[in-house]
């Protein structure tokens, strides 16, 4: 990330990855996201969290650039002008929107159709007091997270996974497995098709600049976005693994856990020794 004339752009999973994994802090990471805002970086935020729970994170962080929630049902492009200016996009919320999802209460709809059989139980049918406790979230967290708009998060009965998925794909959804739910998704979203549409978005912008991509995660839910960026880095899980990702030969690996690792990568490839 050394070439002056190369555009670069960070997109990055926050849990496990910039925000711990238990605490859901991500102050071991503030030296690596103050030296992206020196360098005019932009920094996208990849995750399976809700707008609603997005939004206070990038306030805390000062971010002013696009971000994609719900597992990439949805980039949002900041209302007051960071990030590409594009024609055709809807409006959610107060932002300008790229919709790949579909709506929370068709989610929900299939959700419920396959409930009693499946033993499947969403978001929907939880309190917030449930959530709380299945997520470690403190409950005003946790309403934050059941504020959903595109996707629907669940229990399944084990060894039922599989079915559900397949009866999912006959209804144009698919089931997505979390680390602590699996998660009811459009078949046509992934966090990939929306980092590769934001990544033109930017190239669009920036016509006459190389666009240069980094990509931080640490789960196999990131894989899909990991493998369309120029650099995909690996962040130390916290029985101390990494993802196996044969598929990613250029990966470089963090050589800490969490947003510690994460802040170490963002340095290194900035050239900014600690």
């Amino acid at each position: 990330m050394h070439d002056t004339a190369t555009q670069w752009v960070v997109f990055t999973d926050l849990d496990g990855t910039l925000l711990d994994k238990q605490t859901y802090s991500w102050s071991a990471a503030r030296s690596g996201l103050e030296l992206l805002a020196g360098r005019s970086i932009p920094l996208v935020l990849v995750t399976s969290k809700t707008l609603a729970e997005v939004e206070p994170l990038r306030r805390d962080m000062q971010l002013n650039d696009p971000f994609i929630v719900e597992n990439g049902a949805a980039v949002f492009l900041p209302p007051d002008g960071g990030g590409p200016e594009m024609a055709d996009l809807s409006e959610v919320a107060g932002y300008r929107c790229r919709l790949f999802g579909r709506t929370y209460a068709e989610a929900r709809r299939f959700l419920v159709s396959q409930a009693a059989r499946l033993g499947a139980r969403g978001f929907g049918d939880m309190t917030i007091d449930e959530i709380s406790a299945r997520t470690a979230l403190p409950p005003d967290a946790a309403g934050r997270a059941a504020a959903r708009l595109f996707t629907e998060p669940c229990a399944v009965e084990p060894g039922r996974l599989a079915e559900l998925d397949a009866i999912a794909r006959r209804a144009g959804f698919r089931i997505l497995e979390g680390g602590r739910f699996c998660h009811v998704v459009a078949a046509g979203q992934d966090k990939g098709t929306a980092v590769r549409w934001l990544i033109a978005a930017y190239q669009r912008r920036w016509p006459g600049r190389k666009i240069g991509t980094v990509g931080i995660g640490d789960s196999p839910n990131d894989l899909d976005f990991l493998s369309v960026v120029d650099v995909p880095v690996l962040v130390r899980r916290p029985d101390g693994t990494h993802l196996r990702a044969d598929g990613l030969p250029r990966a470089l690996l963090a050589a800490a856990i969490g947003p510690a690792g994460w802040n170490l990568a963002i340095h290194q490839l900035l050239g900014d020794r600690r």
